[in-house]
């Protein structure tokens, strides 16, 4: 039986980040170290594993409850370092030409703000534990959600509690471990 880390290392080393021609190619120009099992192995020491499985084990009991469930993989993610890589704003239209077949721009409303930096810069990538499947659990309609975290307090599209910050609004977020 493979240990947590294993697995997490074997499922990542088998990610975008690592096999994926144009993605590997923009984590090179990056600067960033690329994906692979040694990197991953030392990059982290094992005590972070720990917390690691640990973080994964609560979203697993914090939403064991919430429709499908029984679907929804929990694991560890990569997120690269925001100064050398930053995910929140498109990419260029090569880095997902091996992921779609073809050159694509991302789909991406230019109106928005670059979001909540959930990462500390100047780490070449942060493990984030989080829903990695293809399926998330179902926790009902933004109305439901909104009411039962804020009490409904909610104003014409503006974050929780009438605030211009949308990462208020709620929602439990990945968790990270440092």
């Amino acid at each position: 039986m493979r240990s947590f880390k294993d697995e997490q290392i074997a499922r990542l080393a088998e990610s975008g980040w690592a096999r994926c021609g144009s993605v590997v190619e923009a984590v090179a120009r990056a600067g960033l170290p690329a994906v692979t099992p040694g990197y991953l192995a030392t990059a982290f020491p094992e005590e972070l594993w720990g917390a690691a499985e640990r973080a994964v084990l609560a979203l697993r009991h914090h939403f064991a409850s919430a429709r499908f469930a029984d679907e929804t993989t929990y694991g560890i993610l990569l997120v690269p370092d925001p100064g050398k890589l930053d995910t929140r704003r498109p990419m260029a239209a090569a880095v997902r030409a091996d992921q779609l077949g073809a050159p694509v721009n991302d789909v991406f409303d230019d109106r928005l703000p670059a979001g909540v930096l959930g990462v500390r810069k100047g780490v070449p990538w942060t493990a984030v534990a989080t829903v990695t499947g293809v399926y998330g659990p179902s926790l009902g309609s933004h109305n439901q959600i909104e009411g039962r975290i804020g009490g409904g307090v909610h104003s014409g599209g503006r974050g929780h509690q009438g605030t211009d910050d949308p990462s208020a609004l709620g929602s439990p977020g990945p968790a990270g471990w440092p």
